[in-house]
């Protein structure tokens, strides 16, 4: 049964999570993980907000074994593909190589 959910997460891609347990600890332990990057933090009350780029594919299970090992609570893990806007920045500002 097909309801439109994807197995995996392509490069690329954002992670969004909401997790609850100290923000210095979950930003420090999250930019640890392989295949991460450009990890941003957004304001949200009591729980640590977080957006992760993937760069070589689905992170989600390390994501989970990390807030596992440090006992933190995820209360919102989800994907979304790059924007169109997204995709134009990236091409535009990518460095040249010489």
């Amino acid at each position: 049964l097909d309801i439109g959910e994807k197995d995996g997460v392509n490069p690329g891609e954002k992670i969004f999570l909401k997790i609850k347990g100290n923000e210095n600890k979950i930003i420090s332990e999250m930019s640890r993980i392989k295949g991460a990057k450009n990890l941003q933090k957004k304001e949200d009350g009591k729980l640590v907000s977080l957006s992760l780029e993937c760069e070589s594919g689905d992170i989600r299970e390390e994501i989970f074994k990390t807030a596992v090992a440090n006992n933190w609570v995820i209360y919102e893990m989800r994907t979304q593909d790059m924007s169109l806007e997204d995709v134009f920045l990236k091409l535009t500002t990518t460095e040249k190589e010489e």
